[in-house]
C-alpha cells in the first residue's frame, strides 16, 4: 500500500496536481453499501461496507466496515 501511495504521489506531481503549499493531491473513488432485505418485513442488516480506490492506479487503499452498534473494522 505504501508503494502504491508513492506511485500515486509521483503521478500527481507529474500531472501538476499540487496545492499552493506544495502538497500533491489525488483523485479518490469511493463506493459502499449495506444489505437491505425486502421479504415483506422491514429488516436492514446492521452492517455497512465502504471501499476506497486511488484514481490513477485503481488500487484499493481502504476498506471500512461499520456495524450499527458503532464498532469499526479497518
Amino acid at each position: 500500500m505504501k508503494a502504491t501511495g508513492k506511485e500515486e504521489k509521483s503521478v500527481a506531481i507529474e500531472k501538476g496536481h499540487v496545492m499552493p503549499d506544495g502538497t500533491p493531491y489525488i483523485t479518490v473513488f469511493a463506493d459502499g453499501g449495506w444489505n437491505k432485505r425486502i421479504y415483506g418485513h422491514g429488516y436492514n442488516a446492521p452492517s455497512k461496507v465502504g471501499n476506497f480506490f486511488m484514481g490513477e492506479s485503481g488500487a484499493i487503499f481502504g476498506i471500512a466496515l461499520q456495524y450499527i452498534f458503532g464498532h469499526h473494522i479497518r
